[in-house]
């Protein structure tokens, strides 16, 4: 039975690393989103400014190829608004609307103080991240069972595996559970870890 315990372990252990692995590789840093935002909108405002600038420059020439020495051969006749201009009011918030919403989302995030993912998270602060734990409904405390094979449960496991492998010294027998705030699960985690190094064999002492 022990050996095949240390089978599991080392079993689990391997998927640990395959997905700690995995998941270096699809993340993107934030750094580079943000450069390509910004440079996006960048080359918005260049392209809008040279149109600009064509405009004004077509305009002097054309204001100086005018003879001052000019008489009126036809009527006035009335061709439509000269002012205001609507193709450069549409450019104009056209370029706004792309402007605003990447600047509102930028200002909602530097605001923001929640950590949104585990990637964020590796980035705020050097501890590692042994694990993520999903949110469950359940309304029992002890939800891990042994042959159970949920997400909660393969999460659990997971997050075993990697404490195991961080607890290398017989002297490291003391766990800490914490949180900011109250109500965060800081028992359900608990009971639930404690259950889990049970299935294990190893003597579990709640406090």
């Amino acid at each position: 039975q022990n050996e095949k315990n240390n089978l599991e372990i080392q079993q689990r252990d391997i998927s640990a690393m395959y997905y700690r692995n995995n998941a270096r590789i699809r993340a993107i840093p934030r750094q580079e989103r943000v450069y390509s935002d910004i440079k996006r909108q960048q080359n918005i405002k260049e392209e809008l400014f040279l149109y600009l600038l064509q405009k004004k420059e077509e305009k002097y020439m054309n204001m100086a190829s005018v003879e001052p020495n000019t008489k009126l051969v036809d009527n006035i006749r009335l061709l439509g608004a000269v002012s205001p201009n609507r193709r450069m009011i549409g450019l104009l918030f056209f370029a706004l609307g792309l402007v605003i919403p990447v600047a509102c989302i930028k200002i909602k995030d530097l605001l923001r103080y929640q950590v949104s993912d585990k990637e964020e998270l590796e980035e705020l602060t050097p501890v590692p991240v042994l694990g993520e734990i999903p949110q469950v409904s359940h309304s029992e405390h002890i939800v891990i069972r042994e042959n159970n094979n949920d997400n909660f449960s393969e999460m659990m496991r997971l997050l075993r595996a990697n404490l195991l492998f961080v607890i290398d010294s017989k002297e490291k027998k003391v766990i800490n559970m914490l949180s900011s705030i109250s109500g965060d699960g800081k028992t359900f985690v608990t009971i639930n870890m404690a259950m889990s190094l049970a299935l294990l064999d190893k003597k579990v002492l709640i406090v």
